[in-house]
């Protein structure tokens, strides 16, 4: 389907052709009446979207705006309609960067930008960005749509500050951290574990429950599996104990090895274990 949208600007109007894999193009060979309804259609088009959606001109000005743009502003269309794009968000250098990439791709460019809303309050931002051409292929300017990521972006941070908090505590004490996906078999460990063994991290990266009994004394072995299924079942509140580890040196490296599982299914199986490694040879002398 050929979808034509006119829309005046400079006098001259805007065709957007859905056959031309998405381009806007400009002409300026259509009738005064048809630039009347294309001034209408394409207002209705920007303003029917549920997000934040504006055009601008390629350098940066705005020149049309949905009514939730408004609403996450905080400002007027009156406020907004002829400003700077970067106006408004904290890192103006980085939305430039953001526009600029836009019209060197020439197709949706997804960029972060943070806004400063009218009340003064800050917003995470993802906008996602396209330039429109005229007839001739050249730009004629830029559509873009934004979507609130803050609530994403808090709950990132407060993880990483958690995991740094974590990071802390295990440094302090000298113990090594793993988790375990007990449904994929994919593991992680941390530094301080691979370091307790003599490896390095990569050497150990990723885990599995198959290293994990290469790297376990034979004898342990099957203490090990009646201990986690005790676990499991609910029999043991934690699963613990002191097993020999392969120290990369060739030797065997007495650790206790405790962990407890912190994930299970909607069908309750056990998804993720996740406890810590703490060296205890010196305590087995």
């Amino acid at each position: 389907m050929d979808i034509r949208l006119l829309r005046t600007e400079a006098s001259r109007s805007v065709v957007f052709d859905s056959c031309s894999r998405g381009a806007i193009t400009i002409s300026t060979h259509e009738s005064e009446e048809q630039r009347d309804w294309a001034e209408r259609y394409a207002h209705s088009l920007v303003e029917a979207n549920p997000g934040p959606l504006f055009v601008m001109t390629p350098d940066g000005v705005i020149i049309d705006l949905n009514d939730a743009t408004t609403r996450l502003s905080g400002r007027s269309r009156t406020d907004l309609i002829g400003t700077d794009f970067t106006a408004n968000v904290v890192d103006r250098a980085g939305a430039g960067r953001g526009l600029a990439a836009v019209l060197a791709n020439g197709t949706l460019v997804d960029f972060p930008l943070t806004l400063r809303q009218a009340s003064g309050g800050e917003v995470d931002l993802v906008c996602s960005a396209a330039v429109y051409r005229d007839e001739h292929g050249d730009v004629a300017g830029i559509l873009a749509s934004a979507r609130d990521v803050t609530a994403e972006r808090r709950a990132q941070r407060e993880l990483a500050d958690q995991r740094d908090r974590l990071q802390l505590v295990l440094g302090s004490s000298r113990l090594g951290l793993w988790d375990w996906n007990m449904q994929t078999d994919v593991g992680v460990v941390d530094e301080r574990f691979a370091e307790m063994l003599g490896y390095r991290l990569d050497e150990l990266m990723p885990s599995s429950d198959r290293l994990w009994a290469s790297l376990t004394h034979p004898d342990d072995l099957i203490v090990e599996a009646e201990r986690t299924e005790r676990h499991v079942l609910g029999l043991d509140e934690y699963y613990d104990m002191e097993v020999r580890m392969l120290h990369r040196n060739g030797s065997w490296a007495w650790v206790r090895d405790r962990g407890k599982i912190v994930e299970w299914t909607d069908d309750g199986r056990p998804l993720r274990m996740t406890g810590t490694l703490e060296d205890i040879g010196e305590a087995r002398l």
